[in-house]
């Protein structure tokens, strides 16, 4: 079996480390756990062709049982869940791994269309319905936001009064951080070498650095960045995946013991009825069932040309 463990966004990895040695306690305490590998900074899929993602806020485990367990692997993974619910901090989920190739997970909602914002609204709002339905279980989806992004925005009515322009201010901010090319030299093998200038480390330590650093205006004046620009923080996505063009999110879901992936696609399609979907998006069905239907029409078709040959 796998866990993935994922904490919020922005989370350094020594947070991670830690979420990541309390899920070893715990997993030190279930005797049928021979061995496991803990990986910080990454996280695991079980979707064939896709990666779990990398990042300080992610983690994740692989793990080996006893193969002369008494319990069964369900049984488990079942108590696993429930002490997990303790790790407040992050979301732990817990997957078995089956033999033989890649299989679609058991419950899956494709909410496809053109308009991320959308498709992002939509698909909370299964994950909502999801987690109402009973036997659901483990229900995520595949849109991971990483840590934001700093972006700047010009007060453009400063700069006009001060002369500059959002040009003179960004390539500032470029020289600053990242260094600007002055001129360069060949060194004694003939080769060239650049020479740019920047900002030392330290005064750039922080965004609360980068707007205090000074601006010359064509008057002579100085002033501080922070004068013509402000700093919002946005949310950025790790990945944008795609479905015949389309961008889309995918929402799942596991079927507790008892409960079968059917009866679990019968209830959200009842539910998701009374969501009002957007101009431009659309759910598709996948997992199992569909497999199920794909595997029914093939052995139909198979039939009919069996009793064509015959006859």
């Amino acid at each position: 079996m796998i866990i993935n463990v994922e904490l919020p966004p922005g989370s350094r990895l020594e947070q991670t480390d830690k979420t990541l040695r309390r899920v070893e306690e715990i997993l030190l305490e279930v005797p049928e756990v021979k061995s496991y590998v803990a990986n910080g900074g990454s996280g695991v899929s079980l979707d064939f062709g896709s990666s779990g993602g990398n990042g300080e806020a992610l983690g994740s485990f692989f793990i080996n049982l006893d193969k002369e367990r008494k319990r069964s692997s369900l049984a488990i993974t079942d108590e696993l869940r429930g002490k997990f619910a303790a790790i407040t901090e992050a979301k732990v989920v817990v997957e078995e791994t089956n033999a033989g190739p890649p299989t679609a997970p058991p419950v899956e909602l494709r909410v496809i269309g053109d308009d991320l914002a959308k498709i992002d609204r939509v698909s909370q709002e299964i994950m909502g319905e999801l987690t109402k339905v009973p036997g659901a279980i483990d229900v995520d989806r595949d849109l991971r936001n990483s840590a934001g992004e700093f972006n700047f925005v010009f007060d453009r009515s400063a700069l006009a009064v001060t002369g500059l322009s959002t040009a003179d201010v960004t390539q500032l901010l470029r020289a600053s951080v990242f260094g600007l090319k002055v001129t360069s030299f060949l060194n004694e093998a003939g080769d060239e070498v650049a020479v740019r200038v920047k900002a030392l480390k330290e005064t750039v330590n922080s965004v609360g650095d980068v707007l205090a650093l000074p601006l010359l205006t064509p008057t002579g004046q100085r002033i501080t960045l922070g004068q013509v620009a402000t700093v919002e923080l946005d949310s950025s996505l790790n990945t944008i995946r795609h479905r015949d063009g389309d961008r889309a999110v995918t929402v799942t879901a596991n079927a507790a013991e008892g409960t079968t992936p059917n009866e679990i696609s019968a209830e959200i399609t009842r539910r998701i009825k009374k969501i009002d979907l957007p101009a431009g998006v659309r759910i598709d069905f996948g997992g199992e069932q569909k497999e199920t239907v794909k595997t029914f029409q093939q052995l139909y078709r198979s039939m009919v040309i069996a009793v064509i040959l015959i006859l």
